[in-house]
C-alpha cells in the first residue's frame, strides 16, 4: 500500500505500537507484532496508535487500559445514546498513574506471566467445551440412526444421510410420521418464536431469556397458525438447526409449517432425530432445490425418509440420550462456569497489580519458576 508523506506520519505502524479501538469494542487494545521491513503497514483511523520510546511504559499502558476496560471506564466516558466513540480528545483526558519506570516493567512482566497461565487454562477449557459439544452431537446422531445395541444386525437403508440402520428398523416416508396442520390461530393464542436454542416458546419468554426485544407482528394476525405443545415447526432457519419442538401452545407466523406427530412417533426420540446432524444434512439437500423467494415448507421436507424403530425402542433411545446428554451438559456447564471464574480472576489480578494493591515485592520472584529445570 502506498502512503503519502502525511499519511506515513499519521497511519504508518512500527513494531511494538499499541493500537486501541475507539469504536465498537471500545478500549480493546493489542500490540503490533514484528513487521516486514519491505512493506509499509498502516492502520484504520478507527484506531488510536500509542507509541513510546520506552517499551516498559507501553507494556504497562496495555495493562492499565485493560483495567480501565474491565472497570467500565470506557462505557462511562463514551456516550451510549449513539455508537460509543472514544475520541483522541477523550484518550488524552484518560487518567494514567505516575508509576516509576522500573515498577512499570516489573508489573508488566508479572502480568504477562500470570495472565499467560490463566489464558492457557481458559484455552484448554474452551477446547474441552468444543470437544464435549462435538461429542454431544455424535452421541445423538449415532443413537437415533444406529440404535443402542452395537451387535445388532444392520442393513443398508438406501438413504445417503442414514447409511446402515438396524435390520429390524423401518425406513419410512416423512408423511408416515408427520402431517401438516394448517389450523389458524385461536383467540387468545400467544405469539410463539421458533428458536434453535430453546425450541418453540412464547415470544415474551424468549425476550426475557435473551435480555433483548425483538420485532413483533401486528398485521395479518388472522393468518397465523395454531401450535400445540409437542408439535414440530419448520422455519427458514430449520436447515441450519433442524426442526423445532413446541414447548407451549400458541401461534406462529403463516410462513412457518406446523407438523403433527403420528400416534407411534415418540416425541422425545423424534425431538432428538430432527435436531441431529444427519437430519440437518438431509434438510440442506432439500433447501438446494429452493428458488429465490420461495419458503422452505412441507413440500420439501416430505421428500425425506426417516428411520422408524419400534415405539418401545424409540422410548428407550430417548431415555438413554436424556441420561448421557445430562452428563455431557453438566461437564459443559461446569467448564463454562470455570472459564467465567478464570476471566474474573484475570481482570481482578490486572486491576490489583496496576493500582498498587499488590506490592512490587510480591511481584518480584525470588526463586526460579516451578517448571524450570
Amino acid at each position: 500500500m502506498w502512503f503519502s508523506p502525511t499519511e506515513r506520519a499519521k497511519f504508518l505502524l512500527a513494531p511494538n505500537d499499541l493500537l486501541v479501538l475507539e469504536g465498537g469494542d471500545v478500549g480493546r487494545c493489542g500490540f503490533v507484532p514484528n513487521l516486514p521491513t519491505s512493506t509499509d503497514v498502516g492502520f484504520q483511523n478507527s484506531l488510536h496508535r500509542v507509541r513510546s520510546t520506552n517499551m516498559g511504559t507501553i507494556l504497562f499502558a496495555r495493562w492499565w487500559l485493560e483495567h480501565l476496560k474491565s472497570s467500565g471506564y470506557f462505557e462511562l466516558v463514551c456516550s451510549k445514546s449513539t455508537l460509543a466513540h472514544f475520541t483522541w480528545e477523550k484518550f488524552q483526558e484518560t487518567p494514567f498513574p505516575m508509576v516509576p519506570l522500573h515498577d512499570q516493567q516489573i508489573i508488566a512482566a508479572y502480568l504477562d506471566q500470570e495472565t499467560g497461565r490463566i489464558d492457557a487454562l481458559v484455552e484448554r477449557l474452551v477446547r474441552l467445551i468444543a470437544l464435549l459439544t462435538e461429542k454431544r452431537q455424535a452421541v445423538i446422531s449415532h443413537a437415533v440412526t444406529k440404535g443402542l445395541n452395537p451387535d445388532a444386525p444392520m442393513k443398508d437403508s438406501g438413504i445417503d444421510w442414514l447409511g446402515e440402520v438396524p435390520a429390524d428398523w423401518q425406513v419410512v416416508p416423512f408423511t408416515w410420521m408427520f402431517t401438516e396442520s394448517k389450523q389458524r390461530a385461536l383467540p387468545g393464542d400467544v405469539m410463539l418464536s421458533a428458536t434453535q436454542k430453546y425450541g418453540v416458546i412464547p415470544l415474551d419468554q424468549f425476550e426475557e431469556l435473551e435480555g433483548r426485544s425483538v420485532t413483533k407482528a401486528f398485521s395479518h394476525l388472522e393468518k397465523r397458525k395454531h401450535v400445540e405443545i409437542d408439535d414440530f415447526v419448520i422455519s427458514m432457519r430449520s436447515a441450519d438447526g433442524g426442526l423445532e419442538r413446541a414447548r407451549s401452545n400458541g401461534s406462529v407466523r403463516s410462513s412457518y409449517t406446523v407438523l403433527k406427530r403420528a400416534s407411534d412417533a415418540d416425541v422425545e426420540y423424534f425431538g432428538y432425530l430432527l435436531k441431529s446432524d444427519q437430519f440437518i444434512q438431509a434438510l440442506r439437500s432439500s433447501v438446494n432445490f429452493l428458488r429465490d423467494g420461495q419458503d422452505f415448507n412441507f413440500g420439501h421436507v416430505r421428500t425425506i425418509r426417516l428411520p422408524k424403530p419400534t415405539p418401545s425402542h424409540q422410548a428407550k433411545i430417548a431415555r438413554y440420550l436424556d441420561k448421557e446428554l445430562g452428563k455431557i451438559d453438566g461437564l459443559v456447564q461446569n467448564s463454562r462456569a470455570l472459564v467465567a471464574q478464570l476471566k474474573e480472576r484475570r481482570s481482578a489480578l490486572i486491576s490489583a497489580a496496576v493500582t498498587g494493591q499488590i506490592s512490587i515485592a510480591e511481584m518480584t520472584p525470588d526463586t526460579q519458576p516451578e517448571d524450570a529445570a
